[in-house]
């Protein structure tokens, strides 16, 4: 499966990030709690499954009868939730973040293989990223 985000995204920090400027080397961390929502764009690529609608001859089921490749592809609005920490040294910082993310969108429904509807779909991100502000003071 293949999620691409196209997202606006906020973030509220509980410490006063400016207390790092000035030319100092005072280090600041700071957490953060982040919030957003958009459009996600997913596509689901399902193949290889074996064709369930065989009849028992207590053989066993036959695994070169193959389904047809399909894929499902959709644009979804959802939301994001999060939050993390931002460790600043003059204009440079390291954030790590974590994220909920949960679309209003939904999966083929296989009911042979056991699987009903899927219904919102949700994953959890985790990121690591270096900033540089220009500008900073």
């Amino acid at each position: 499966m293949t999620i691409n985000a196209f997202t606006v995204n906020g973030l509220y920090h509980f410490v006063d990030r400016m207390a790092a400027g000035g030319g100092s080397q005072q280090v600041v961390v700071g957490p953060y709690f982040a919030f957003g929502g958009g459009f996600y764009h997913y596509t689901n690529s399902v193949s290889g499954l074996i064709f369930a609608g065989q009849p028992d001859q207590g053989t066993g089921l036959d695994d070169t009868l193959l389904l047809d490749p399909f894929k499902d592809t959709d644009v979804a609005w959802g939301g994001s939730l999060g939050g993390g920490v931002e460790v600043l040294m003059n204009n440079t910082a390291l954030d790590v973040r974590a994220r909920y993310h949960l679309l209003i969108g939904e999966l083929r429904q296989m009911d042979a293989y056991g699987v009903g509807r899927t219904y919102p779909l949700q994953y959890f991100e985790i990121g690591v990223s270096i900033r540089y502000y220009i500008g900073r003071l």
